[in-house]
């Protein structure tokens, strides 16, 4: 049976399930553990931005000056 854990991100540097922690530390732990920790859900990860759109550039021509 596999154990279902989520990310938190650590609000305060101290302890964390028995390891030191920075604050904005993500660490993985079942609702049930991040109940009793100094945690909050980790926002979900953004997504890469699309590849940016191919717009043709207008190059000035010598004869539109």
């Amino acid at each position: 049976m596999t154990i279902k854990t989520s990310a938190y991100l650590v609000l305060a540097d101290g302890w964390v399930g028995g390891v030191f922690l920075r604050r904005d530390d993500v660490v993985q732990l079942t609702p049930a553990q991040a109940q009793f920790e100094n945690v909050a859900p980790a926002p979900e990860p953004a997504e890469k931005p699309a590849i940016k759109s191919a717009r043709s550039r207008v190059r000035k021509s010598a004869s539109a000056q």
